[in-house]
């Protein structure tokens, strides 16, 4: 009985004078120009098909991370967006919380000049001059109440406005307002008042 010994892989095969067994056959096929071949070697065809798989493959990979990619950057531009208008809605309300507190300020400084005038210096000065604002707040309080003690005194009948205490500071402060024309008036009689005559004169300004 023949044995047929199948799907064997042979590395090499040799002519010799005579063979061992007579009977074995080894059968030699030519290459087939159409990319496929027989026996135990690798189907090209199958392979180029393999190969464009992959490409193909790989470029819908790519197709789909540039969607990916272009969603991502749709998303950040609507996000940079909204938080630009958060920011702006929130410097709107700051500027008007600023502007509401110096107009409640300004309601009281009436001698200063009118709230609208008094309420944007106040504004204006606020957003410029950090720690010196209070400061500058407190300035303007004794301006207010150094201003209205003159308008009470200027409406009292029946006195020499020439001889009062505050009469005589206010002299003074425009002498002095005279030799510094690039300072305000009230910049003036809150320097004069501050000298020793001017504490004196204020005092008796105040206990009269």
């Amino acid at each position: 009985m023949t044995t047929r010994l199948l799907e064997l892989r042979i590395d090499r095969i040799d002519l010799v004078k005579r063979g061992a067994n007579p009977e074995a056959h080894v059968r030699l096929v030519k290459y087939d120009d159409k990319g496929e071949r027989m026996g135990t070697s690798p189907d090209v065809t199958a392979l180029e098909k393999q190969a464009n798989n992959a490409e193909a493959r790989a470029a819908k990979a790519e197709d789909a991370l540039a969607a990916i990619q272009k969603d991502h950057d749709k998303e950040r531009s609507e996000l940079a967006k909204q938080l630009d208008e958060t920011a702006k809605s929130v410097e709107r309300l700051e500027t008007q919380i600023a502007v509401d507190a110096a107009i409640a300020k300004a309601s009281k400084l009436p001698n200063l000049g009118t709230e609208d005038e008094v309420a944007e210096i106040l504004r204006v000065a606020k957003s410029g001059m950090g720690d010196g604002y209070e400061a500058f707040e407190k300035k303007l309080d004794d301006w207010n109440t150094k201003l209205g003690a003159a308008f009470t005194e200027i409406g009292v009948s029946g006195t020499d406005e020439g001889d009062t205490p505050f009469a005589k500071l206010e002299k003074m402060a425009e002498t002095y307002q005279e030799a510094h024309p690039d300072i305000t008036w009230e910049v003036a009689l809150d320097t004069v008042m501050r000298t020793a005559d001017g504490v004196e004169l204020y005092k008796q300004h105040r206990e009269g």
